[in-house]
């Protein structure tokens, strides 16, 4: 990832950067980013003792959901400020803290992952290949099911929210490039302080504060598509980040927690793929939105959607009383291996 960053930092700076060198390097960093974000994610167990580990992968979910909606607002002030060349240099750079920690851990202090237990006389499950795995053990372990559907959903239409912004920008409050970095900056502000919620959390992490989370994220979404004038939307905006920040924070972490040791990867993959992949395909559909029926539609549209589909999947967690399971690391019911089905 630090290589591809300063392969097109170089080829910016010496102005022979060309369209296919974008391409070609958003094909390597796409490559890698589907291999690092199952395997960091799942890295955190190995270094924090179980006792730990809820706060563990929250912070480092808040972490996570922070960087993606922050990064992009700095990036764009660099790339205003000194270049698109220096922006992606810097960004080169930032990899050797992380890098040069990773290299100074030593293996002896690492946790030995949990594996499943196998009844005397029963041999092991053969295991299914990685996302088939994964997703055969989510079909089967509702909090890990239903915080997925969730994020689908979400990540449809909010992973394109600055396209969204980018129409407001223009079209409704005729702001421009400058408005559309200062709406950017409002989301970033609110996830700011999601983060800081969040991280202040200490009741135990369930199901139903998923559902909440996505509750307030589709609220705020509809009502910012409602306001009256320019404030109004402001505020309401930094209720969307917020939000944002709580729902995919909370969803991600639980995900994480209800996951066996040793299919923690598998998960986290099968999340990753959703989240990512939802975006990537509801990207074009928002932009549709955006162009054709107004920016106030589209993100109007980005918000009841989702909350049609949070309100059918709490209305089946309802029915079944799963909303009122405690979802802690040591409350978490597993489906073992062996019990799934086989192909």
């Amino acid at each position: 990832m630090a290589a591809t960053a300063a392969t097109l930092a170089g080829l910016a700076l010496s102005g022979h950067v060309a369209v296919w060198h974008v391409f070609a390097l958003a094909l390597v960093l796409g490559v890698v980013t589907a291999v690092d974000n199952p395997v960091r994610q799942s890295f955190v167990s190995e270094v924090v003792d179980h006792a730990h580990l809820p706060n563990a992968i929250s912070l480092v979910s808040c972490t996570f959901q922070l960087g993606a909606m922050v990064g992009p607002v700095v990036g764009g002030v660099l790339m205003g400020a000194v270049g698109a060349g220096y922006a992606f240099a810097v960004n080169a750079i930032t990899f050797v803290g992380p890098v040069v920690a990773l290299l100074l851990m030593r293996g002896a202090d690492r946790v030995t992952p949990s594996v499943a237990p196998v009844a005397a006389g029963e041999e092991p499950a053969p295991a299914a290949p990685g996302i088939r795995e994964g997703l055969s053990y989510a079909l089967h372990t509702p909090t890990v099911l239903w915080p997925v559907v969730m994020v689908g959903a979400f990540g449809f239409f909010t992973i394109s929210l600055p396209v969204t912004l980018a129409a407001f920008a223009k079209n409704e409050f005729h702001s421009g490039a400058t408005g559309l970095g200062v709406l950017n900056g409002i989301v970033a502000t609110g996830a700011l302080v999601g983060a800081m919620t969040t991280a202040r959390r200490t009741r135990p992490l369930r199901l139903r504060t998923v559902g909440f989370a996505a509750w307030a994220l589709a609220t705020a979404l509809v009502l910012a598509a409602a306001a009256p004038d320019q404030p109004a939307f402001v505020l309401l905006l930094a209720a969307v980040g917020a939000a944002n920040l709580a729902f995919l924070t909370s969803a991600q972490s639980l995900v994480q927690l209800a996951a066996a040791d040793h299919l923690r990867g598998r998960v986290v993959g099968l999340y990753m793929l959703v989240f990512i992949g939802s975006g990537a395909l509801g990207g074009p559909v928002v932009g549709l939105l955006a162009e054709h029926l107004g920016a106030r539609m589209g993100l109007f549209v980005s918000g009841a959607v989702p909350a049609v589909a949070t309100m059918l999947v709490c209305r089946h967690l309802a029915r079944t009383a799963s909303l009122r399971v405690g979802l802690t690391a040591f409350s978490v019911r597993v489906v073992r291996p062996s019990l799934l089905p086989r192909g």
